[in-house]
């Protein structure tokens, strides 16, 4: 598995705030790059085209309230993956998140999708520090 992470987000808002956000599949689209279309998504679950690139399919795996949100690969995917939110407190009234995406990449698809999977990681957080400040 190769790991792509962005860690110490820091947020202005509730870890419960943030992991109910998060844990609703209908408000992920606002976290992903402006590539993503044929958007469709339920509470649990999710799936949409990455433009140029595939259709990807994906469900909540596990939860555990307000600190941890995990998420995986489901039906055909180019590659098996998992992302992971962890949110701890910070202060009274804030958070930090971090995100762990693991994807199952041979080593000349890691070549390929390194630099997209750390933009997609990278701007999961910076839409995340937009919303919640």
């Amino acid at each position: 598995m190769t790991k792509f992470e962005n860690n110490n987000i820091l947020l202005h808002a509730a870890c419960e705030e943030v992991f109910d956000f998060l844990a609703d599949f209908r408000n992920f689209k606002s976290l992903l790059p402006d590539q993503v279309t044929n958007w469709q998504a339920g509470e649990t679950h999710c799936s949409f085209t990455v433009r140029g690139m595939s259709d990807l399919s994906m469900r909540s795996e596990s939860k555990r309230r307000p600190e941890h949100l995990s998420i995986v690969s489901e039906g055909k995917n180019p590659a098996d993956f998992r992302l992971d939110f962890h949110i701890s407190r910070n202060g009274e009234d804030g958070c930090r998140v971090s995100i762990v995406f693991d994807v199952d990449l041979s080593p000349f698809a890691k070549m390929l999708a390194s630099k997209p999977l750390n933009h997609l990681v990278d701007t999961m957080g910076k839409k995340l520090r937009q919303r919640f400040g």
